[in-house]
Order: structure tokens, then C-alpha cells, then sequence
């Protein structure tokens, strides 16, 4: 019999709608009334399979998400992990939890150290090759990845890069 959870889980992160952008990455930056400082936000479009999200706050908290397409409550009973391979350079894997990104989108979310997600806005704002994202959720035995092309990455990350102030 098919795991239920393995298969809604599944589902609903191969049913991403594509976004309509011409580029794959796009970042808003929004100035904080309160302290000046600028929040901004940065993805990466994978298609079908998901995007690469990157947020940071003007008190400069960040976090690095994988989203997609899913209209119903996440979970958040489940542990994640989301690896990311920026051309040659080294894998990065960080742990995530589940969570409700809107009402159309869910995701894995980690707010790790701000230096690690720091340097992988600046690995993929010098990406030549490919940017490699990758899902796993060991309790219901899934791996997902997806591939997003690094075109319009360096001009958006160079964007957050700034917006976030990283050094």
C-alpha cells in the first residue's frame, strides 16, 4: 500500500506552477519605517519542482526556504533538510521544518546561522553553471530536487546581497 503522507507530500511538490517572471531569480527589497533598514526578499525559480527562497529582515534575521505549490495546513510534526550545490562549490545541507509559506504555497524552512545563507547568496550571485536544490524528508523516505539556471542571479543577488548589508 502507498505511504499517504509520502504521496500528498510528493504531490504536491512536483505540482508547482511555473512562474510567469523572464528570469528565474527576482529579489524585492522593502525599507522598515521603523529602523530604515531594508527586508528583502529573493527567489529562484525551479519550475515545476519548486523555488529557492531567500529571505532576510531589517533586525537581519534570514532564513532559506525550498517552496511550492500547496494549498492545505504544512505539517509540522516532520524534520526536513534542504541541500544546496552552487556550481562546483561545496554542498551546503541544513536542517528545515515545514511550514505555510501563504495560502497557495507551503515549504521547508531553516533559519540557520545568517553567515551560511549569506554565502550562498553570494555563490549563486557569481554562479556560471547551475544552482542544484534538493528536498529530503527521511520520515517519509523523500528526496525531491530541482535545477534552477543562474540567469538574472547575479543582478538579484547582488540586490539582497546589499538590501541584507552581507558582508
Amino acid at each position: 500500500m502507498i505511504n499517504a503522507k509520502l504521496l500528498f507530500v510528493s504531490v504536491a511538490f512536483l505540482t508547482v506552477a511555473s512562474s510567469a517572471s523572464a528570469e528565474p531569480w527576482f529579489t524585492k527589497v522593502d525599507e522598515d519605517v521603523f529602523s530604515g533598514k531594508n527586508s528583502a526578499s529573493m527567489i529562484g525559480d525551479g519550475g515545476t519542482n519548486g523555488s529557492l527562497y531567500f529571505r532576510c529582515s531589517a533586525e537581519g534575521e534570514m532564513t532559506l526556504s525550498v517552496i511550492f505549490s500547496f494549498k492545505e495546513e504544512m505539517r509540522s510534526d516532520i524534520a526536513g533538510e534542504i541541500v544546496v550545490k552552487v556550481d562546483a562549490n561545496e554542498v551546503v545541507k541544513l536542517d528545515a521544518t515545514p511550514y505555510t509559506h501563504n495560502d497557495d504555497y507551503g515549504g521547508f524552512i531553516t533559519a540557520s546561522n545568517p553567515e551560511v545563507i549569506g554565502s550562498l547568496a553570494k555563490k549563486v550571485a557569481s554562479s556560471k553553471g547551475k544552482i542544484l536544490v534538493g528536498l529530503a524528508v527521511p520520515s517519509l523516505d523523500l528526496k525531491q530536487s530541482l535545477t534552477i539556471t543562474p540567469v538574472g542571479s547575479k543582478k538579484a543577488a547582488a540586490q539582497f546581497i546589499k538590501a541584507c548589508e552581507i558582508k
